[in-house]
């Protein structure tokens, strides 16, 4: 979270996803017990555009990882807007596979309710 600047807005497409805007804060708490759960988690960038004067960066990127209900593989395509200064991420919009995002991530969060209600 570093490389977020303080008006950070995170939003995962396509919006027939129904996934709220996520600011740092709640980008944070999305994503810091998914993080915490992967092993061998690993992002490749398959291609990247950089157009420095709207101060974007286009990645299409893979991951895979695994976790305690499977592997996770995911496809992306990322827009980043950066600051002036090109220093700090202040809008991160990331269309994912939606058809495996919409399986996987369901199930990976009730394993970890029921993970919680363990201890």
């Amino acid at each position: 979270m570093a490389t977020h600047a303080p008006n950070f807005v995170h939003q995962t497409l396509p919006m027939s996803m129904g996934r709220p805007p996520l600011d740092n804060e709640g980008d944070a708490k999305y994503f810091t017990p998914l993080t915490e759960i992967f092993e061998g988690f690993h992002v490749t960038i398959l291609d990247t555009i950089v157009d420095e004067v709207q101060r974007k960066v286009v990645m299409h990127c893979s991951s895979k990882a695994e976790s305690p209900i499977g592997t996770y593989a995911n496809e992306y395509m990322i827009t980043l807007t950066m600051t002036e200064d090109g220093k700090l991420v202040e809008r991160f919009d990331e269309y994912v596979d939606s058809k495996f995002t919409s399986d996987y991530i369901p199930r990976l969060r009730e394993y970890l309710a029921k993970e919680k209600e363990g201890k």
